[in-house]
């Protein structure tokens, strides 16, 4: 049930002087004056209901379980103001007044109140590396629903990894999980409210690392690329019942390192502090996620009072002689999407690098994390021509260090959101349309934002997302476009010229990396004019190239989510550029992507001029070729 009250929109046609006086609220004919000592009675029909509904006339309340006629036992006297209200309702409904507030002239008995579904989720459920909808995921819809964290619905994907939930309800807080076998889980956490009830989010998930059996009544290890990642002893393990369990055991685990991408993690990157139970903000170092089955694929846990080793590799971005020594061990609760601290472990170099070892006594996603300072942003978040949006879900991610979070606009449009301190953060909002991306360096206090996140267009808007690994160590991200329809403009948006103002709508590249990993983001709001506009990877500089990086592009069209990585281009690898994909804009502003992914030339990028029609624009130097960078 929702506790809070639900405000309904006036009719139009209310009281008996606004109708031209043919009609009345309560369908009798009212002939001659009444007196104001004559009482009246108010009630009408439900429709629609599935639950418990508690409405109100002046603060009279009544609570109806089923569809049907309904009356209030109080009596109104002739002229008196009535207020009908939603008291509480079915979680997942929404109950509406045909009229809610009106003076009483005579008996009222054709009132309506007609409940519906409340609340509408899709997605597709995709493969984090490669973008392949995955078909047959169990995806389970859990809300925060006022008296606690309950299940909404459980479904599957389909052929095509989508998936759709109808009647979710209003809360703050939803936690959106995927599974699938040889995949690791996804929890998304999710938001929504009464003027912005619909959601749409894609789960993305990670190959398994390690996909193996053994016996479960000797001891074990499991080993990924030289990592130990849990040493078993003999006769680990229970079954559900908690009965020792001595036949195959199958287990699975996942190495997640969110260097280049906070959102890997599940959850929100929070605990519940167990004495008061505020929430306090931690970052990552790495994490892993580990799952042990029976042959029918139950689920075993460690028994009680046995315990494993485990050894979290350390987060690729991180520089070991910089960590900590020793840090928390969290594992992630999968009914609330909060952490919870439980032990510690310890910085260990072994000869496939830096893990942090520690003993666990059970089994799920571990994650090697610390708590630290954070201070609040406060800002805004508005639209093109400048109106404030509410209910934009504003998320917030580090940028030198693993975590994010997240907040909500207030109906001013303003929010504040916890980042850590002395830190660079990257800030962007989603409400239909994607926003740009603010970089901002926090200090040791609040700070106010000195511009709004500006929405882009709902049909249009677009944002283009360049992460890669350790090397080489610094990509760069190109958009391009040559004769677009009705302008003499040459598109060229990279790190020389960061910004392009065409017709009045501006992209710019929000964010330009330089030192591993990313990301690097362009921001389309609109798109300006038809065309073809052309998405390359340059490798700048550093090792390696393209291919081994790995490169990955996310490109968010509106609400669509494209995935692209360098392993699957075609062509040379020692080519120094990848042309993506394009997005092919025709005369009617309907955008497509089409797929590319071939590796090519550099001159491709190297030779294209910068922005014609920018003032900002740098010019390439008589010789040819990109401008040298100051880093």
């Amino acid at each position: 049930m929702s506790k809070g009250l639900i405000s309904i929109a006036l009719a139009s046609c209310v009281l008996l002087s606004a109708c031209g006086g043919g009609g009345n609220n309560g369908g009798a004919q009212v002939v001659g004056p009444r007196s104001n000592s004559e009482s009246f009675n108010v009630g009408g029909t439900v429709s629609g209901l599935q639950g418990s509904l508690t409405i109100s006339a002046n603060g009279e309340t009544i609570e109806l379980n089923s569809d049907g006629a309904f009356e209030f036992s109080e009596s109104f006297r002739n002229g008196t103001s009535i207020n009908l209200q939603v008291e509480d309702r079915p979680f997942r409904q929404g109950c509406y007044f045909s009229d809610n507030q009106f003076v009483i002239r005579n008996d009222i008995n054709n009132l309506m109140v007609t409940c519906s579904s409340l609340g509408t989720l899709r997605g597709v459920v995709k493969n984090y590396s490669t973008g392949a909808p995955l078909a047959n995921s169990t995806v389970v819809l859990v809300a925060d629903t006022g008296s606690g964290m309950a299940e909404i619905e459980r479904t599957r994907s389909n052929a095509n990894g989508e998936f759709s939930i109808t009647g979710t309800g209003v809360s703050e807080r939803f936690l959106l999980s995927a599974t699938l076998a040889q995949y690791g889980s996804s929890t998304l956490v999710l938001s929504n409210s009464l003027t912005n009830p619909d959601l749409i989010a894609d789960p993305l998930m990670l190959n398994n690392d390690l996909d193996e059996v053994f016996s479960g009544t000797a001891p074990f290890t499991l080993t990924v690329d030289g990592y130990d990642l849990a040493t078993l002893p003999a006769n680990a393990f229970v079954d559900r019942n908690n009965n020792p369990y001595s036949g195959a055991v199958s287990a699975t685990a996942t190495i997640i390192d969110p260097s280049s991408d906070p959102a890997l993690m599940p959850g929100d990157y929070q605990v519940v502090s167990p004495g008061n139970g505020q929430l306090r903000p931690i970052e990552s170092f790495g994490a892993v996620e580990y799952n042990f089955t029976d042959g029918s694929g139950n689920p075993l846990q460690l028994a009680n009072g046995v315990s494993a080793t485990i050894n979290i590799p350390l987060a690729s971005s991180v520089d070991p002689d910089t960590a900590p020594a020793s840090i928390p061990l969290f594992y992630f609760e999968e009914t609330t999407g909060y952490w919870v601290e439980d032990g510690s472990a310890t910085l260990t170099s072994t000869t496939a690098g830096y893990v942090y070892a520690g003993t666990v006594s059970h089994f799920t996603y571990w994650n090697a994390d610390d708590y630290y300072t954070s201070v609040d942003l406060v800002g805004c978040v508005e639209n093109a021509v400048g109106r404030r949006i509410a209910d934009a879900r504003v998320m917030a991610v580090g940028s030198d260090y693993i975590g994010s979070s997240s907040a909500i606009s207030n109906q001013l449009g303003e929010f504040t959101i916890p980042v850590r301190e002395d830190s660079r953060v990257l800030l962007t909002a989603r409400r239909g349309g994607n926003s740009n991306t603010l970089v901002v360096n926090t200090g040791t206090t609040m700070a106010t934002l000195d511009q709004c996140l500006v929405l882009g267009n709902d049909s249009s808007s677009t944002t283009i997302k360049l992460s890669w690994g350790a090397n080489p160590a610094d990509l760069d991200s190109h958009l391009i476009a040559n004769d677009l329809v009705g302008t003499n403009a040459t598109i060229h948006v990279y790190y020389a010229d960061e910004t392009a103002v065409i017709n009045d709508i501006v992209i710019d590249l929000d964010v330009d990396d330089t030192t591993s990993f990313g990301p690097e983001i362009i921001t389309i709001p609109d798109f300006p004019a038809a065309g073809t506009y052309q998405y390359f990877v340059h490798h700048y500089s550093g090792t390696g190239n393209i291919v081994t990086s790995p490169a990955r592009v996310e490109l968010q069209l509106i609400d669509e989510t494209y995935i692209f990585t360098s392993e699957q281009a075609n062509g040379d690898p020692n080519l120094e550029a990848w042309h993506v994909f394009n997005l092919v804009v025709t005369e009617d502003m309907n955008v497509s992507v089409e797929t590319v992914q071939q590796l090519v030339d550099e001159e491709q990028v190297e030779n294209v001029p910068a922005t014609s029609n920018n003032l900002r624009a740098m010019r390439l130097s008589t010789g040819g070729g990109l401008p040298a960078k100051d880093y």
